[in-house]
């Protein structure tokens, strides 16, 4: 077959199917009683020549068409199998081809495609194609999704409903009093973030935590965020990389609080423990010079409030042994009787009559202990005599310890030599 009679069948070819596909596509109106529509943007197809042939996304598939169905046609019936071969395309639709001929003669040259405005093959159920319509100029056909699946528009799949989750990426403790960066972030079930999404969160704190065994309206924590709606509850929006980040607020009591966080459309809610408290505070031990409980139980104690009050960091555990052995040397065969040190997180230590304020003053960090003292009231089990005040006070102040003699309401030393009313010493390491 000459070259010249390859380019005028293709060329007829594409004609007559070009035409035929142009008016498919834009005669074809919308059907008005159509309930549920799926529909997807047309794209340019390149042509092999054939009825319905409009449907290759490259021009190098629509000529391997044309190579495919003319080897097909025609070497069958020539007895010296010519064949045609689609060597390359550019891309524009100009390729080039190699053919040999009956007299196995060998010719070279240029196949030319034709690009036509059409649908592509849809991707659920291809058997039901899509229809160019003029008005709306998209490709549309019957909505193939069974409820409650739907079509996405911009891939013209059937897709089913997003689920989402909401994730709390943050820390899971912090010291009293502190700021504790957190993020929320919603996901579809595929991992794709999403921006404009409506997120509450919330904190708590959980009873019987980080030393305090009363719970009546135990403060809760706070937020810096963009709306609150009580001072531990605030409503956020996700930004374009579905996050919406804010700050928890630690308040100054230890404790275990939790931080949760729902967003409209979620199908979960997320909930964060957060442990406020101070790290490497250890319970004082045992010893022969200085006692934690008398008869009546364990010192400083308060059954409805705090029954561990004996935590110390180690540093000032090493302070207390040489203290302990200063008063051993002031009077000798006593014990020092040890009331309240820090909580066992630390943080605010309430003792006040009303909870969750008045707070042991510097009991927060570990580092500070009471000693029974000589005083009017009923707890002078072990007390240091009122007369060995003044020497206890000096030695340890010469070896460097920082101690002073409080009573009710004062905490100057000169003062409270002369107040017989709730006396303790007080000690900072």
């Amino acid at each position: 077959m000459a070259t010249r009679a390859i380019k005028q069948r293709t060329a007829r070819c594409m004609g007559r199917n070009v035409a035929a596909l142009l008016f498919a596509l834009f005669a074809t109106t919308p059907s008005m009683t159509q309930a549920a529509v799926e529909s997807v943007a047309p794209v340019k197809l390149w042509c092999d020549g054939e009825a319905g042939g409009c449907t290759y996304p490259t021009d190098i598939e629509a000529a391997k068409a044309v190579e495919t169905t003319y080897n097909s046609r025609y070497a069958a019936t020539n007895p010296y199998h010519a064949y045609l071969v689609i060597v390359s395309c550019n891309g524009g639709g100009l390729c080039l081809y190699h053919f040999v001929n009956d007299l196995w003669t060998t010719v070279d040259g240029p196949l030319y495609l034709r690009r036509v405005l059409g649908c592509p093959i849809p991707m659920i159920n291809p058997a039901i194609p899509y229809t160019y319509k003029y008005a709306s100029g998209m490709c549309e056909r019957e909505a193939q999704c069974p409820a409650p699946n739907t079509i996405n528009p911009a891939t013209g799949q059937c897709e089913p409903p997003k689920v989402l989750t909401i994730i709390l990426e943050g820390g899971t403790t912090t010291e009293p009093s502190t700021l504790l960066p957190f993020n929320a972030v919603v996901k579809d079930q595929n991992g794709v973030v999403q921006a404009g999404k409506q997120v509450i969160i919330t904190a708590n704190a959980q009873d019987s935590t980080g030393g305090h065994i009363h719970t009546e309206n135990r403060p809760k924590g706070i937020f810096t965020c963009g709306s609150m709606g009580s001072p531990w509850t605030c409503t956020l929006t996700t930004d374009n990389s579905g996050q919406a980040p804010f700050e928890f607020v630690a308040t100054p009591i230890s404790g275990t609080h939790t931080i949760t966080a729902t967003c409209a459309g979620c199908s979960n809610t997320e909930t964060k423990s957060v442990d406020v408290k101070l790290n490497g505070l250890i319970p004082i031990p045992g010893s022969s010079r200085y006692a934690l409980s008398d008869s009546k139980g364990v010192i400083g104690a308060v059954t409805n409030k705090h029954t561990a009050n004996h935590y110390l960091t180690s540093t000032a555990i090493t302070g207390l042994k040489g203290l302990a052995n200063i008063y051993a040397a002031v009077n000798p065969g006593a014990k020092l009787y040890l009331n309240d040190a820090s909580l066992v997180w630390g943080g605010l230590f309430d003792v006040g009559s009303t909870p969750w304020l008045s707070p042991h003053s510097l009991h927060d960090k570990g580092r500070s202990l009471d000693i029974r003292a000589a005083n009017s009231g009923p707890n002078n089990e072990g007390a240091v005599p009122a007369t060995l005040f003044l020497r206890f006070i000096e030695d340890a102040k010469k070896k460097g310890f920082n101690i002073g003699l409080h009573c009710k309401n004062s905490s100057d030393t000169n003062y409270c030599l002369g107040q017989p009313n709730n006396r303790h010493f007080h000690v900072d390491f």
